[in-house]
């Protein structure tokens, strides 16, 4: 009797043991494959979200005359959004406070197809539209900007610079992550180039700059 109760408990233990090892290994599998979810950046991307609606719902709209065609289309670039603004790259505050001065004047986006139809094709297109967007496909470029263009309701464009989707790094965003931003709806993604941000020598003194740009 005893050895029979014994035998049970191994049984039970040696259960117990493999449901935690394919539970170890299942979670293991989720965060791996969801952990930008559930990094720092996107944590913060969400309590922003919640922040701009309330700060948004006290913005008043001008009404915007959809009868009158735009005669021009102007394109707002960026880089990244940062704490402090410096020479290349703005301020998480004045980023904001760009989009919802926009918002409360009547301005709304659009998407870069009816950029591309409006410019070759004549069609038209409301007046007070707008192009949005962000060069080399930069985390800061993404976290600090889709909780404000998410409560605007409008949608920007990523360029990318293709060579960076291989690296694991902190600094470019990953093939999941631009998967996501398209998934939204609020992010087109295009090419900045493979390896068009490289450094060379672009002139007889032996000066150096992107080759892109030479």
């Amino acid at each position: 009797m005893p050895h029979t109760y014994i035998k049970k408990i191994k049984i039970h233990y040696s259960i117990y043991i493999i449901i935690l090892i394919l539970s170890i290994s299942t979670g293991s599998l989720f965060l791996r494959k969801y952990q930008s979810y559930f990094s720092k950046d996107s944590i913060i991307k969400y309590y922003n979200h919640v922040k701009y609606k309330k700060e948004l719902f006290a913005v008043l709209y001008s009404t915007v005359d959809y009868d009158t065609n735009a005669k021009s289309i102007p394109i707002l670039l960026y880089h990244g959004v940062i704490n402090e603004s410096d020479k290349s790259n703005i301020s998480v505050e004045n980023f904001k406070n760009h989009m919802f001065a926009l918002k409360k004047a009547g301005y709304h986006t659009i998407t870069l197809q009816e950029y591309y139809d409006f410019i070759f094709l004549g069609k038209e297109i409301p007046e007070k539209s707008f192009l949005l967007t962000f060069d080399d496909g930069r985390k800061d470029s993404y976290y600090p900007v889709d909780p404000i263009l998410e409560n605007c309701n409008y949608n920007a464009v990523m360029f990318v610079i293709g060579e960076n989707l291989a690296l694991n790094s902190n600094y470019y965003l990953s093939k999941i992550e631009l998967k996501r931003m398209i998934n939204s709806g609020r992010w087109e993604v295009q090419s900045h180039t493979k390896e068009g941000q490289e450094i060379i020598e672009i002139s007889k003194d032996k000066k150096k700059g992107h080759f892109f740009f030479k």
